[in-house]
């Protein structure tokens, strides 16, 4: 059986639409900025890995954090945790990855922290909703 590309998943595309409407898309984020990453990579049978954080930036020489809540699975609801980045990867992905991080004012953080609080915050189109109200 020959492998099926599967259509991409429309949240998806509307939170990559998103992050460059309503954040600044950069190559390297700052130290200490608030982030959300997109990390989507084809894999087999033509589906997608996706990995999304939302979160605070920590930078070190070679990489980077977005350390916060992460969401890794679409069965999953986002949960605290971190997504790691070469920076090298951002720069140049590598084939089939496709990776978007958009920067946000710190205040950003406070508005996702108030969400997740209120339980606001569990799946990816509570982002959405999020960032289609700013």
């Amino acid at each position: 059986m020959a492998p099926q590309n599967l259509p991409p998943n429309p949240d998806v595309l509307r939170l990559k639409e998103l992050l460059n409407e309503k954040g600044e898309v950069v190559t390297e984020p700052k130290n200490g900025s608030a982030a959300v990453i997109v990390k989507d990579q084809k894999v087999a049978r033509g589906s997608n890995n996706v990995e999304i954080a939302v979160g605070k930036v920590m930078s070190y020489p070679k990489y980077f954090d977005v350390v916060g809540y992460e969401k890794k699975a679409e069965q999953f609801p986002f949960s605290e945790g971190s997504v790691r980045t070469l920076v090298g990867d951002l720069r140049a992905p590598k084939e089939g990855v496709e990776i978007i991080v958009a920067t946000f004012p710190i205040t950003f953080m406070r508005t996702v922290d108030e969400h997740r609080w209120e339980d606001k915050l569990r799946d990816l189109p509570d982002l959405i909703d999020l960032l289609e109200s700013m």
